[in-house]
């Protein structure tokens, strides 16, 4: 049996793990606290969010090497489809404009 995780089923997320995951540190962490922005600015109730953040006191993930990354991966997961889907769509847009205002130093 195939163990699938948590983004395996959201086409979108995946695609998002993939292009973060190939993104120096910093670009991360900017990216990170962007995630967390859009939340903010679209009134996610990022109160219940930030209550949902566990401490893991071991983290081997690829995401984990940032703070910012890290919770804002953690505050994406509690998200219904319909909230993920509508953070994604900023998040891209996000992304693009981040690559394209620093291709010269990825």
């Amino acid at each position: 049996m195939e163990h699938l995780r948590w983004y395996d089923n959201d086409e979108n997320l995946k695609l998002l793990f993939k292009v973060l995951q190939k993104l120096p540190l910093e670009a991360q962490n900017t990216i990170g606290c962007e995630i967390v922005q859009v939340m903010l600015q679209k009134k996610i109730n990022t109160d219940d969010l930030l209550a949902k953040l566990e401490y893991v006191p071991q983290r081997n993930r690829w995401y984990d090497k940032s703070e910012s990354l890290h919770s804002s991966i953690k505050m994406l997961k509690t998200l219904s489809v319909e909230e993920r889907a509508e953070i994604l769509s900023e998040v891209f847009s996000t992304i693009v404009s981040f690559i394209h205002q620093n291709k010269d130093d990825l």
